[in-house]
């Protein structure tokens, strides 16, 4: 039999690491800065999102600055993916307006769309609401200058634009699931912690009740025979109450620790 070995080489596994502990912010970042880079790759100049199909103008630093403007702002795009959304289409859609030549700085639409599924926590169908009016009015301005784009055409991308928001928006939900699955587990962890410790409380005062009832019984016949015996027995019953003092004081404080509160009085076996 073979036997599989690891996914990842234990040398690149501390690495890996590490970059998941790192800020966000920071991780997103390298991200923007590596679209950027890579929407001036010749060779890439055909592969990214267009819809206008318009005349094409010239390179010039407009259109730079349009290039950046859909790729930089992603660093923010999980701190405020809306925002990050907005720069990024509008960008888009004057690029687009403008006939600029596609860059795969395009690319930065589909990830702005994808993090504000993902990401984007109040407001989330005012945004789509507005992301699609927006989307609407490019169309008819694109129709205006000229594009040989039909109504089909614009409904495809629209569709596609669509599509990458819902898989943000799915794995926004598989998440916030996972995080409920977490946190039943783990009121169900503390519960079962809870009537553990109420059973040992529940040990420690039987046992030593019992204890000192015992010895008080038994004082009660060494008084008139044997005083001094009895004097020893009266402190074994105080001896006891105090390591049942101080046995129960623990216990409740670990209850309190897992979020029994103590001031709710005690349990109902011991008001009973």
């Amino acid at each position: 039999m073979f036997r599989q070995g690891p996914m990842i080489r234990p040398s690149l596994r501390v690495p890996l690491d590490r970059w998941k502990e790192q800020d966000a912010f920071l991780k997103d970042g390298f991200l923007a800065l590596a679209l950027t880079l890579l929407a001036f790759v010749p060779t890439l100049s055909t592969i990214g999102a267009q819809i206008g199909d318009l005349p094409e103008r010239p390179a010039n630093a407009l259109g730079v600055g349009l290039v950046l403007a859909q790729t930089l702002p992603l660093a923010a795009r999980r701190r405020w993916p809306a925002g990050c959304l907005a720069v990024v289409a509008v960008a888009f859609g004057v690029h687009q307006a403008l006939g600029f030549a596609t860059t795969f700085g395009s690319m930065g639409l589909y990830l702005a769309l994808y993090s504000a599924g993902a990401h984007q926590v109040r407001f989330r169908r005012s945004l789509a609401g507005v992301a699609s009016v927006g989307y609407v009015v490019l169309a008819v301005v694109l129709h205006r200058l000229g594009s040989p784009q039909d109504m089909t055409d614009y409904l495809a991308f629209y569709l596609v634009l669509a599509a990458v928001r819902l898989a943000g928006s799915g794995v926004r939900r598989r998440r916030g699931e996972e995080a409920e699955r977490r946190r039943l587990a783990a009121e169900v962890a503390t519960a079962a912690e809870r009537a553990r410790i109420a059973r040992e409380l529940h040990d420690v005062v039987t046992h030593h009740v019992t204890a000192m009832v015992v010895q008080a019984d038994a004082a009660q016949f060494l008084i008139t025979s044997a005083p001094e015996r009895a004097a020893t027995g009266m402190a074994s019953v105080s001896d006891t109450g105090r390591r049942a003092l101080t046995e129960l004081r623990y216990l409740l404080g670990v209850l309190e620790a897992t979020g029994e509160s103590t001031t709710a009085g005690p349990p109902a076996w011991l008001a009973a």
